[in-house]
């Protein structure tokens, strides 16, 4: 089920046209099916509170291998993630994000509940929020 941006501002209240658009900008990254602890499984290698695009796709190829180990069939590459990450965050296009950014973004468009983003629970399992970078 994939709407067309034209059709998303059709959808009224604007609360249920946003979620609309974070759900497809979620399924778009292979966001759908990777859970906090897919996340907290692909830390960054990085020195620093910066990451280059190498090191941002090193780290989300990591994530999504994470996850193909436990969805058979299931081969996402970090391609549009990555891009989506240096669109946001990086305004100025110094080739660096922050890791902090990269990190809050990840586990609010990964498939976890509300409550396991909150508390870096995960099917029982007690990962990091990764925000202590």
């Amino acid at each position: 089920f994939t709407l067309s941006i034209e059709a998303m501002n059709e959808i009224r209240p604007s609360v249920y046209r946003a979620a609309v658009k974070l759900q497809t900008l979620q399924r778009l990254c292979h966001m759908d099916v990777v859970f906090v602890r897919h996340v907290a499984a692909a830390p960054p290698r990085s020195v620093g509170g910066a990451m280059s695009r190498e090191e941002v796709t090193r780290a989300l190829d990591r994530m999504f291998h994470s996850v193909s180990q436990e969805v058979p069939g299931q081969a996402a590459t970090p391609e549009e993630a990555t891009s989506l990450m240096f669109t946001i965050f990086d305004r100025g296009r110094s080739g660096r994000v922050a890791v902090r950014s990269l990190h809050a973004a990840l586990i609010a468009l990964c498939a976890d509940t509300l409550q396991a983003k909150f508390t870096g629970e995960s099917d029982s399992r007690k990962t990091s929020l990764l925000f202590t970078v």
